[in-house]
């Protein structure tokens, strides 16, 4: 079962959201912890994962991290259609970032 707040997130699958691929690809960019996500900048570490795999992995990953990353911060879990607008949001503000 997910998680409702950070606080009781033990390990990187607990966080709504994250299943094992993506806690993998967290931990294989240096992120063990939960609360380690905490003020990430969701964009960098996709960024860093797309770096460290040499593989561009697509908007979900970057929706998931978004999703981690606003929980980590102390938001209630959201359903990913409302971090799809934030996502789009984001990428509008980066115009060198294509969908």
């Amino acid at each position: 079962m997910k998680a409702e707040h950070i606080s009781i997130a033990h390990k990187l699958e607990d966080i709504p959201h994250v299943g094992l691929k993506t806690a993998t690809l967290l931990r294989e960019a240096g992120v063990t912890k939960p609360a380690e996500l905490s003020g990430m900048d969701a964009l960098w570490l996709y960024n860093k994962i797309c770096s460290i795999t040499r593989k561009n992995h697509g908007l979900r990953l970057l929706d998931t991290l978004l999703a981690a990353t606003d929980f980590a911060a102390g938001s209630s879990p959201k359903p990913l259609y409302l971090i799809k607008k934030q996502r789009e949001e984001l990428l509008a503000s980066h115009p060198t970032i294509s969908e």
